[in-house]
């Protein structure tokens, strides 16, 4: 749980809206005073200790994110693992018109 510094409130995060509404700052402001707005979490790729800035956020940054995606969904997990896709014939000539210009 994530603690308001100012009036020790309690919440998943310290929301925008909180601050605002009870003590007229913005989420910068409250963190130029030096305050936290969420829980640390460990990043399941590198380690690293990070406060998430979104709700479903699993990693702490963009390329840790692509790692974790490409290890997650990879195989069995991936869903498209098993099917069997083709193009259908009006695809194909699409396809093919579209190379024939390059």
């Amino acid at each position: 749980m994530a603690k308001c510094e100012i009036c020790g409130e309690e919440f998943n995060h310290v929301s925008w809206k909180h601050l605002r509404y009870k003590h007229g700052l913005s989420l910068d402001e409250y963190r130029a005073m030096g305050h936290r707005t969420g829980v640390e979490k460990d990043c399941p790729i590198c380690g690293k200790m990070f406060i998430p800035r979104r709700r479903r956020q699993i990693t702490c940054s963009k390329k840790c994110g692509y790692i974790y995606i490409s290890q997650t969904y990879s195989g069995e997990n991936s869903p498209a693992y098993g099917k069997e896709f083709s193009h259908s014939e009006e695809s194909k000539r699409k396809i093919s018109k579209h190379n024939a210009r390059y």
